[in-house]
């Protein structure tokens, strides 16, 4: 399963919350921007760096958008670079 689906407790109170909850079902605390630590369970903010229980390492929804970006942004450059033949162009060069 998951790490991101597992039920987690409210940082409040305790109370058992899921990831589909927008506040804690007892206390009523905003959990919609939590989620739980991948290695302790822990509620993480989504814009943390690392856990503030355990300590791990964790990648931010920008972090994660911003390497998706830049794939998709090296491939589309290297198609267009395939299409007007620069590789066609290097390996001639490269070649002799």
């Amino acid at each position: 399963m998951n790490d991101n689906c597992k039920p987690f407790p409210c940082p409040d109170c305790g109370h058992t919350v899921k990831k589909s909850d927008i506040s804690c079902p007892n206390c009523g605390r905003k959990v919609s921007n939590l989620y739980p630590c991948p290695d302790c369970g822990a509620p993480v903010s989504k814009s943390a760096e690392k856990c503030p229980n355990c300590g791990r390492k964790l990648v931010s929804e920008e972090q994660k958008m911003q390497a998706a970006i830049g794939c998709f942004s090296t491939i589309a450059g290297a198609v267009i670079l395939w299409k007007l033949g620069v590789f066609k162009i290097l390996w001639s060069l490269w070649s002799h």
